[in-house]
């Protein structure tokens, strides 16, 4: 409280690398936030002077804003610099002149106010929570639980029914629960309090307590149609945690509030159980609305990884029993689901095509989503959004019209997005006649990449496409050096068959154990050649934004490189030349070999007891069933395309230089 009003509930961030401390505005954007600057093209603080080192903030007794500069000329750790810049680089300078920074308003009047909130009664320091300050309000709630003190709860009781302030009323409930003295009754009165804010934290303390007979349970039920976007996201949550037919209803209605909002999809989804059949089912009584395509999604992937055939060919039967145009979308939208669950199932797989084998209707309608999606990928015109999901579909057909559809998405003219969505597609029937003509010679030498890589994950699948491959390197029609080292590492040691192992040796042994630093000492005087910033755009554009955002452009999969314009360029053409100089442990690259013969790398992005997911290029995910798994490993390499330096001539780089440091 000693910052202007228009600051509270804002959000400041400290960022050393780029001497200043960022100030974004929250907005309430349906379960969480959005950030917004609070100036145009200023930071709340910016310093000139590059040994400024803003390193952490806390809010002040005072109600000011304390800032802490570290106040270093280096913070990188020497072994992410070219070793000779080491010796030369003094790693001490400031470590006498760190700072503290205090934040108030021009009006802000000091108080002299000295206090030991140890000696406060337990009466006192229950009144602190009416405390506009947050940092009374916590104080005096981390004394009440430390004493434990059950005289607290009537007072307690009393702050709750009495204040108007929704901060004091929510945290003197969660001080009765510390010291074990919160009721029912209370939760109940709390679930119908008129702040939303008070209600979500309702929800959280009544869901140890919940009971499919209990009132807590049928008053929790009720804010599924709570006006508070939170408060339904944390309501999906709680419900959750009972498995019980009523969630059914609550959780379709939590669904069809913010069909638009990923974060409250994944919330009824965690609370499904087994009832993602009767929750879709009763979403379809409205099948077009627009919104509900990617929970469609979701939720049929659930389905046709869980359920029994008879029930998923139920569920085709119901797809197959509109047949008009406007019925495409949510068509599309749950066959995109289904038969990526059937394909995920870990010990019963199953294919779209067996389960309508018998049923000439469902297969002819069937087959003209698939058309109409044909029809879609092939449409630049198309929103990307829609012909991703179109090719997806398509994944899933086996008709020799669709691979031809698909093969002709993977051309340059295209986005990446789309030529790495088609590669995919592609992969999952992939023949020896699609993998030849991919690898053929002018379309190879035109992929990015990112591109380049996604073919060659096809070849995992079978060792004769392996084969197919390896005769175009030997007769020279494509470079061994344009494979990965990454993929040359999977075919030489992961690879699980003797000749893959002795022809990968063969053909990479004069590429292995290739001196990157060498390469980087040899390329170092670019460094000093003038760059281009636009032509050094372009090229970022194609190379990097695949896996890195900069300037608010790209995808978040390797590391943002927000900030980077303080690094040296021999620093950034280090990290260029030699991706693996610098990986931290989140971006380590796995490789991950399936039973049913495919092969996959990316990130870690997340696991679960039953899958984990690799994030690869242009931020598509891979979900591999662990039950699945016949091999796993961590690679020394980075995720980062290898040998970028050979896609790009010594001014190209030069002019990337350029576009990262910002001249």
């Amino acid at each position: 409280d000693a910052l202007p009003e228009k600051y509270r509930g804002n959000s400041f961030t400290c960022e050393p690398a780029g001497n200043l401390v960022h100030h974004d505005v929250l907005v309430e954007s349906n379960a969480t936030f959005s950030a917004k600057r609070a100036y145009d093209n200023l930071e709340f603080l910016a310093s000139p002077d590059n040994w400024c080192r803003p390193v952490n903030l806390a809010n002040g007794p005072d109600g000011a804003l304390y800032m802490c500069d570290m106040y270093r000329k280096t913070i990188e750790h020497p072994q992410y610099l070219p070793k000779e810049v080491v010796p030369t680089t003094d790693w001490k300078s400031g470590k006498t002149m760190g700072r503290i920074y205090k934040f108030v308003a021009t009006d802000f009047k000091a108080k002299e106010n000295k206090f030991d909130l140890t000696k406060a009664s337990t009466g006192d320091l229950c009144q602190m929570l009416e405390n506009p300050n947050a940092w009374w309000r916590m104080t005096a709630h981390r004394l009440l639980l430390e004493r434990q003190d059950k005289t607290a709860a009537p007072i307690l009781r009393s702050v709750y029914r009495k204040s108007k302030s929704a901060e004091a009323r929510a945290q003197a409930l969660w001080c009765l629960d510390g010291i074990g003295s919160l009721q029912d009754s209370a939760i109940l009165l709390a679930l119908k309090d008129a702040d939303a804010n008070v209600r979500e934290q309702a929800l959280l303390l009544a869901e140890p307590r919940l009971k499919p007979t209990s009132e807590l349970f049928d008053r929790a039920l009720a804010l599924a149609d709570d006006p508070n976007a939170r408060v339904r996201f944390q309501c999906a949550l709680t419900i959750g945690q009972v498995d019980d037919p009523k969630i059914i209803p609550a959780l379709a209605k939590i669904a069809e509030h913010n069909f638009a909002d990923r974060w409250t999809q994944t919330a009824v989804l965690t609370a499904i159980h087994d009832h993602a059949g009767d929750v879709l089912h009763l979403l379809l009584t409205d099948k077009n609305n627009g919104d509900a395509s990617a929970m469609y999604v979701r939720l049929s992937r659930m389905i046709g990884l869980t359920e029994t055939p008879e029930k998923i060919t139920a569920l085709l039967n119901e797809i197959c029993g509109a047949n008009s145009d406007k019925d495409f979308a949510w068509q599309t939208s749950i066959l995109n689901g289904l038969t990526d669950g059937l394909g995920g199932r870990p010990h019963n797989q199953l294919h779209l095509a067996d389960l309508i084998k018998d049923q000439p209707v469902a297969s002819q309608r069937i087959e003209r989503v698939f058309k109409r999606c044909g029809q879609i990928a092939s449409d630049s015109t198309q929103p990307t959004q829609q012909r991703l999901v179109a090719i997806g579909l398509l994944g899933h057909s086996q008709s020799a019209d669709t691979r031809t559809i698909l093969a002709a998405l993977i051309d340059p003219s295209q986005p990446a997005d789309v030529q790495i969505a088609a590669v995919r597609a592609l992969g999952r029937s992939a023949t020896p006649e699609a993998i030849r003509e991919l690898i053929a010679k002018p379309r190879w030498n035109s992929y990015t990449p990112n591109v380049r890589d996604s073919v060659v994950a096809l070849t995992f699948a079978k060792p004769e496409l392996v084969n197919i491959l390896f005769d175009a390197i030997e007769k020279q029609e494509i470079p061994a050096w344009s494979i990965s080292p990454a993929h040359r590492d999977r075919f030489i040691n992961h690879y699980n068959n003797d000749e893959i192992h002795k022809r990968a040796i063969a053909l990479f042994r004069g590429l292995r154990g290739n001196d990157r630093m060498k390469i980087y000492e040899d390329w170092k005087p670019v460094a000093s050649l003038k760059g281009d910033s636009k032509n050094g755009h372009k090229i970022f554009t194609k190379t990097c934004t695949p896996c890195h955002i900069f300037e608010g452009e790209g995808h978040v999969v390797g590391p943002d490189l927000t900030g980077i314009r303080n690094q040296p360029k021999e620093t950034l053409l280090l990290h260029i030349i030699i991706p693996e100089y610098e990986i931290m442990p989140i971006y380590t690259l796995y490789n991950v070999e399936t039973k049913d013969g495919n092969s996959y790398s990316g990130l870690l992005a997340s696991e679960s007891a039953e899958s984990i997911t690799l994030r690869q290029a242009a931020g598509v995910e891979q979900k591999v069933p662990r039950a699945n798994i016949a091999a796993m490993a961590s690679s020394r390499l980075s995720l980062m395309p290898q040998e970028l330096e050979k896609t790009m001539s010594r001014q190209d780089m030069a002019d990337l230089l350029a576009y990262l440091k910002g001249e």
